[in-house]
């Protein structure tokens, strides 16, 4: 895998099959759409469709396009089974109270692996007092070669793409794809309560939009919803184009031959 393709996908945020997504009971009405420049995306990325939780940013105007606030919420208003260990809750604490917030870099500095790092595992470790056996990576490989090289702070477990069940992951996981175009990384974490959906069900967050308009760029939300994984009802119902990322579905760009994930669950 070369690695410098590692968050390509989010480089080209107008994949066909992104702009509209059926939300079923959790549409919000509709205002008329604004008229957009031919220089505007974010017409191509989902809308957002679920109830906002908490404000995590005052909407903001680009290019005179009125952005909806990004949604967010913490573990007390989540459903589901907590993780089973401390460190599991401490990296789902963390990872929540990044949703919404903004970076001063943007995508271009701060990838995948790089807000994984930076925003959630140094975080955690650094809580724990180990940090300084974490030096911290932009590269999923890197990653993953760190974590097998310390079995005391980290399981490593993969599994082939289409085999992934929610029952896999525990909130606090680092789960980590093969797409089409590179590896990606992302955090588990459960649902909010208000959303409705079931308490099997996990949502996967990283550094791009899964039901933001705002493309990724400087001061954009940082942490947001990219993937649900848990029920079949679930995973189409809140409205990824190809189903949960264990999907068959041509669409999916971790459906692949030979594509796997894998799963670091911090022990400590």
């Amino acid at each position: 895998m070369v690695e410098q393709f590692e968050n390509s996908d989010l480089k080209n945020p107008t994949t066909p099959g992104l702009a509209r997504v059926n939300h079923g009971a959790y549409d919000l009405k509709r205002q008329p759409a604004p008229s957009r420049s031919r220089n505007d995306t974010s017409g191509s990325l989902h809308d957002l469709g679920f109830p906002v939780i908490k404000v995590a940013m005052e909407s903001h105007t680009e290019a005179g396009i009125q952005k909806p606030p990004a949604p967010r919420w913490g573990p007390e208003e989540s459903i589901g089974p907590a993780a089973g260990t401390d460190a599991g809750r401490s990296m789902e604490r963390i990872a929540l109270a990044q949703l919404g917030q903004s970076i001063d870099d943007g995508y271009g500095a701060d990838g995948c692996m790089q807000s994984l790092s930076n925003h959630v595992i140094k975080p955690h470790l650094a809580e724990v007092g180990r940090s300084a056996e974490f030096p911290g990576t932009q590269s999923t490989s890197d990653f993953i070669r760190w974590a097998k090289q310390h079995p005391d702070l980290v399981d490593v477990q993969r599994i082939p793409q289409r085999d992934l069940r929610a029952a896999d992951l525990q909130p606090g996981d680092v789960v980590i794809g093969n797409k089409s175009d590179g590896n990606h990384a992302m955090v588990a974490g459960r649902l909010p309560a208000a959303w409705g959906g079931s308490p099997e069900t996990l949502a996967l967050l990283g550094n791009t939009g899964h039901p933001e308009t705002a493309p990724d760029g400087p001061n954009k939300p940082h942490f947001r919803v990219q993937e649900f994984i848990g029920t079949p009802q679930d995973e189409a119902r809140f409205g990824t184009h190809h189903q949960g990322p264990e999907s068959a579905s041509p669409d999916n760009p971790y459906n692949k031959p030979n594509s796997y994930w894998t799963i670091v669950r911090f022990k400590v």
